[in-house]
């Protein structure tokens, strides 16, 4: 596959969080192929020849949770969970009508659980494995890991 199977233009989102910047895509409906996802990535996220960003996000349909997210980073690698991007596809799926201030979205590390009050910020959140349990807790409003309760 390559740039010309591809429906131009292809509507995206650019946003920082906290130093990174990200490419967000509405990939509800899927338009771009699994086993191209990651020179797709490559291609858009090289800095001074395409759009340039330090990753993609692309947020598709869950059975399970608000929504799901595919996420690379800058050079096509996979990455499980990025809590920088995480903020912003939190803002990016409640502000497109995808999920509530109060969401879940599945990540390859688990489902994160978190709240987004507005204002580019995004509450504690929650991953957990596959048995549902937290396995690991990270305020990203201040760059911690932590034992408290989900949302504060």
């Amino acid at each position: 596959m390559n740039a010309q199977n591809f429906k131009y233009p292809i509507p995206f989102v650019k946003m920082s969080g906290t130093g990174n910047d990200f490419i967000i895509i509405d990939h509800r409906t899927s338009f771009i192929a699994p086993d191209y996802q990651a020179e797709f990535t490559r291609l858009v996220c090289r800095r001074k020849y395409s759009v340039g960003a330090d990753g993609l996000i692309l947020i598709e349909k869950s059975d399970t949770a608000d929504f799901r997210w595919q996420f690379y980073n800058g050079d096509g690698s996979r990455a499980e969970m990025c809590g920088n991007g995480a903020r912003c596809a939190a803002r990016f799926a409640f502000e497109k009508g995808i999920a509530p201030k109060s969401m879940r979205f599945e990540t390859t590390a688990g489902t994160i659980e978190g709240f987004y009050p507005g204002r580019g910020r995004f509450c504690r959140q929650n991953t957990s494995d596959s048995t549902g349990r937290p396995a690991v807790e990270y305020d990203i409003t201040r760059g911690e890991y932590g034992s408290g309760p989900a949302f504060y």
